[in-house]
């Protein structure tokens, strides 16, 4: 299993320390906590960095007057739907706020709590499932600052852009979509075995194949679409196509 990083928005040392040492009880051996970054300076650390599913914010609510933990995760959502945002706060009824602001958090700790283990517990059992069932579903990309997410079942073939050097073109069932990456990055990007990238110029989806035309070198995908690779290719896709079926039957 991957490391959590941790990050921990709080400016009272005390609930600060009480949280941090709740989380090394329970997963000492599998996070990395970070509870040092000034709220004053959170929209300076987050911008540049690319923040995934192993990410996890604990904000608490009220720092000030002119801004609130609410702000700074509204801040952090913009920039990220991979990462997960829970809050560990005295005010727990601003939950109303948070739903309103589509935040979407995995959960609250209420500072009053005197055991805060078992909230901590089911907030990051909560991450853990969320992320298992998410494992195959998309594929996550920075661009400009944003994350862009595409489903998989969405996707056909990825081929490099003929015209634009460095880009490439999703070919999705409904539409395509091109994105600044090298097919080179994108390879080492994608984890997902169902992806064949052993081919110059295309990523081949072969959960989404319908048939493979030997004959004619044509792809045939689920949606109808139609992918000419030409016959000394079609055979490279066709043993791997059946390698992948075998081991995955």
């Amino acid at each position: 299993m991957s490391l959590w990083n941790v990050y921990i928005i709080e400016d009272d040392y005390f609930q600060k320390k009480r949280l941090s040492q709740a989380i090394m009880e329970l997963y000492g051996d599998k996070c990395n906590i970070c509870d040092d970054i000034d709220f004053n300076r959170f929209e300076e650390f987050i911008q540049g960095q690319v923040f995934t599913k192993q990410d996890i914010f604990f904000f608490d609510i009220d720092f000030s007057d002119l801004i609130t933990g609410i702000d700074l995760a509204e801040k952090l959502r913009k920039k990220s739907l991979d990462c997960s945002i829970a809050f560990y706060t005295a005010y727990p009824d601003k939950s109303l706020e948070i739903i309103y602001r589509n935040i979407l958090p995995v959960g609250i700790i209420s500072k009053e709590h005197r055991n805060i283990s078992n909230d901590l517990k089911s907030i990051m059992d909560k991450i853990s499932y969320y992320n298992y069932q998410q494992e195959s579903d998309y594929l996550s990309f920075c661009l400009n600052g944003r994350t862009l997410r595409i489903k998989t079942n969405d996707i056909n073939y990825i081929e490099t852009n003929k015209e634009t050097r460095n880009w490439v073109t999703f070919k999705l069932k409904n539409s395509e979509k091109m994105i600044n990456i090298t097919m080179k990055q994108l390879r080492d990007e994608i984890d997902k075995n169902f992806f064949y990238k052993d081919l110059r110029s295309y990523i081949i989806n072969f959960k989404e194949i319908q048939e493979i035309h030997k004959k004619s070198g044509y792809i045939h995908f689920i949606d109808d679409q139609k992918l000419y690779v030409g016959n000394k290719i079609i055979q490279k896709v066709i043993k791997a196509f059946d390698l992948w079926l075998t081991t995955n039957s």
